[in-house]
């Protein structure tokens, strides 16, 4: 992933005060003093996949495409997927569901028509880190023995796990800690 870049100023805001001060020789003189405070936004400088991600579509797409029988090889040699025509059922349901989200995807035509498609690295690199490829299946539902009282348990948490957005303007909130324990997570 890129750095952050600044993006065009949120807010300007001016404010004016005029007055009377003394100089450093004691002359009372008028001022007038301005400010100007400029709020700045951030957002992702670039969206690009990792290497690690180049590296996994490489070997596993042909022609800088990864169709389903590619994907379906992904999802059982590197996701630990059960082989089987499901597998390549699913495989079909990601590309689809990756490419109808996708506006500004590639699309490869299946040869033959009849649907399909295939990914370019953009689309299995939004699959990756999508919704559709949960690092912990929801099928396990809460993994974790959350019976005993809370001091029983270790909480390990970094600085930013408070925050309710990112960390250069968002508010702190325990509330993303409690979510967290009642996930079991």
């Amino acid at each position: 992933m890129g750095g952050l870049e600044r993006s065009t100023p949120k807010s300007i805001v001016r404010h004016s005060t005029a007055g009377r001060a003394r100089d450093r020789s004691g002359h009372e003189r008028a001022v007038v003093e301005q400010r100007l405070w400029i709020g700045w936004s951030f957002r992702q400088a670039k969206e690009e996949a990792p290497a690690a991600v180049r590296d996994l579509f490489e070997r596993y797409s042909e022609n800088g495409a990864m169709g389903v029988e590619q994907l379906k090889r992904f999802l059982v040699e590197v996701q630990s997927e059960e082989e089987g025509e499901t597998t390549k059922v699913e495989a079909l349901a990601i590309i689809d569901s990756i490419l109808r989200d996708s506006k500004h995807q590639i699309r490869f035509p299946k040869k033959g028509g009849g649907g399909g498609g295939s990914l370019g690295l953009d689309g299995f690199f939004r699959y990756l880190f999508g919704e559709a490829n949960p690092p912990i299946s929801p099928s396990l539902g809460v993994h974790h023995d959350m019976t005993a009282p809370l001091s029983h348990y270790f909480i390990y948490t970094s600085h930013n796990i408070y925050l309710t957005g990112n960390q250069l303007n968002s508010d702190c909130s325990d509330v993303p800690i409690i979510e967290a324990l009642k996930r079991g997570v």
